[in-house]
Order: structure tokens, then C-alpha cells, then sequence
């Protein structure tokens, strides 16, 4: 993926973690059940952000990511 590619996914991961955070804090209302788990939705803009941001730097710094191993 390019930077751009990646800025606009991460900025779009963001704002959906954003969104579900922001879910989670409202009140439950009895008898009206959200139809979007707002925890799993909150869950995979966490994961999604910090796999991008990763990405992010490694475009950034201009090598890549090899984990602990190497």
C-alpha cells in the first residue's frame, strides 16, 4: 500500500474506533438493542489502527518490519 492508501485507512479505522467508543458511553436503552457490537467494532479499529500504524512507520523509516526474530 502506498502512504496515502495508508493515511486514508488509518484515518477511516480511527474515526470508527472513535465512533464505537463514543457508542459505548451512550446509555442502553431497554428493549432497543444496538445492531452493531459496539465492543467488536471497538475491538477491530484498535487492532486495525495499530497493523496500519505499524505499516505507517515502516513506509515512513523506509525499512521494513521483521519482528523480534532477526
Amino acid at each position: 500500500m502506498t502512504l496515502t492508501v495508508t493515511l486514508i485507512a488509518l484515518a477511516i479505522t480511527l474515526s470508527m474506533t472513535g465512533y464505537a467508543a463514543w457508542r459505548a458511553r451512550r446509555p442502553y436503552v431497554p428493549g432497543k438493542p444496538s445492531l452493531i457490537p459496539n465492543g467488536a467494532l471497538l475491538f477491530l479499529g484498535i487492532l486495525a489502527s495499530i497493523i496500519l500504524g505499524a505499516h505507517l512507520i515502516s513506509l515512513l523509516t523506509g525499512q521494513p518490519f521483521t519482528g523480534r526474530l532477526h
